[in-house]
């Protein structure tokens, strides 16, 4: 029984010192969106983003939208900027296939992310985004609803920090206020006619 005890009392100390993705007490994770806004002034370059997560932050196509996808919030993802003629489609896997492929073992992964590594390394790809941030916490009372970062590339460039940033605001917060002051005004009028 005590050694039941103290097998159960090392498990409980051992799992208090795991790291998990916590988020601060008070706040709450905040939709961030990337985009690069001129993307359709390089006709001639595909543009692809990577994280440095392996198993959670695939090569990703960036369409003429844009749009930086970002798989999870520690990808940290880069952008690179190939010629078309030297662009290997066969290393997109469409984000679905990605995560539900029942074929995925250690080795074809492992394959398949040093296929991708050996790629992004060659010297035809240019870094012109890094450390790209996809999420921010804000505390639960912030009336940001959300973040959208622009990017203005030049491939002579390696940006690390968005040419703009937007803020969308959060509408469902300011209609609570609204409601909370509506209702503290009509609880003022009814006690000021009772008091009458």
């Amino acid at each position: 029984m005590r050694r039941l005890f103290l097998g159960l009392l090392t498990f409980i100390f051992l799992m208090s010192l795991a790291q998990a993705d916590i988020i601060t007490p008070g706040s709450a994770p905040t939709d961030v969106r990337n985009v690069i806004v001129n993307i359709n002034d390089y006709p001639e370059y595909v543009f692809l983003s990577k994280g440095g997560i392996p198993s959670m932050c695939p090569l990703h196509l960036i369409g003429s939208d844009g749009v930086i996808h970002s798989d999870y919030k520690f990808c940290g993802s880069s952008v690179y900027a190939v010629k078309k003629s030297e662009f290997n489609q066969s290393l997109i896997i469409p984000r679905e296939e990605f995560y539900k492929n029942d074929n995925w073992n250690e080795s074809n992964f492992q394959d398949y992310n040093t296929q991708v590594e050996n790629y992004l390394n060659a010297s035809n790809l240019t870094i012109v985004i890094s450390r790209i941030r996809s999420n921010y916490e804000l505390p639960l009372s912030s009336a940001i609803g959300g973040i959208v970062n622009s990017y203005e590339i030049d491939l002579n460039k390696n940006l690390t920090k968005p040419s703009s940033t937007r803020l969308q605001w959060n509408i469902l917060l300011y209609v609570y206020i609204l409601v909370a002051l509506i209702a503290i005004l009509v609880i003022i009028h009814i006690i000021r006619r009772r008091n009458k």
